[in-house]
């Protein structure tokens, strides 16, 4: 997520320290409010950049350089957002970022808005860390990211607020699966609110969950705390879930 200014004033700090004490992975935007360099030196676990691509190469080339100076150990390449949002509820709410809150890791180039596998290539040319493709909602597009050579696929829809009618990313994920066939990790984000939705994602195939609101809600409500409070439920939430169906280890779905 971006922008986690604006559910607390400690922003991506307090979300990278409570993640990190929640002995868990942050992933952090390129739409930061904190520089990529200060978010990494508030957690002392591991963390993955996002990455929204700049319409500059050399933009692009330094946010990678600085990524990889600053112990992020994989890039995810988020192709499901390179303009904003047009679902009904957007527009309804006319949001504008407030001046006071900055994008610090910005560029002066604005973003690419129209992608192709050419910046697939760029960043796997110019960074030793492995891809994530972020915003997969089709086989179709889960085969292509396969022959271009990612090291995971992401299953997203942006949380739903980009664009009405797009599928859900629970309903696209099973599909995806079956054309992977577990050449790469598989990702899925998107809904993800109580232990019974990861336990759902993993039973369909999916390796692991990203979770994107209701970390920010913890942060608003009690900073890194907070932060830490919302994954240490849906552990404990999986843990039982886990334990009603018989199930004993992740390694079992």
């Amino acid at each position: 997520m971006g922008a986690h200014g604006l559910a607390h004033q400690s922003a991506e700090l307090g979300t990278a320290r409570g993640t990190a004490e929640a002995g868990t992975l942050m992933t952090v935007s390129t739409m930061a409010n904190h520089t990529i360099e200060d978010i990494a030196a508030a957690s002392k676990g591991p963390k993955w950049f996002q990455l929204y691509m700049p319409k500059s190469r050399d933009e692009a080339l330094a946010l990678l350089r600085r990524a990889e100076a600053a112990g992020y150990t994989a890039i995810v390449f988020a192709i499901d957002a390179f303009a904003p949002g047009s679902s009904d509820s957007t527009i309804r709410m006319q949001f504008s970022m407030p001046a006071s809150l900055k994008l610090v890791n910005a560029g002066q180039s604005g973003y690419k808005t129209s992608l192709g596998w050419d910046d697939v290539k760029f960043i796997q040319q110019n960074t030793k860390l492995p891809l994530v493709l972020k915003g997969v909602l089709t086989p179709e597009m889960a085969k292509l990211a396969l022959q271009h050579g990612v090291a995971a696929i992401q299953v997203s829809n942006h949380g739903g607020r980009q664009l009405d009618g797009v599928p859900a990313a629970f309903d696209a994920l099973p599909a995806v699966v079956d054309v992977v066939k577990g050449k790469v990790p598989v990702i899925m984000d998107s809904g993800i609110r109580r232990g019974t939705d990861v336990f759902k994602a993993l039973a369909m195939g999916a390796n692991a969950v990203a979770i994107g609101r209701p970390v920010l809600y913890g942060l608003s409500l009690g900073v890194w705390m907070g932060v830490k409070s919302v994954y240490d439920r849906l552990q404990a939430e999986l843990t039982r879930d886990m334990m009603i169906a018989g199930i004993a280890s992740i390694n079992e779905f």
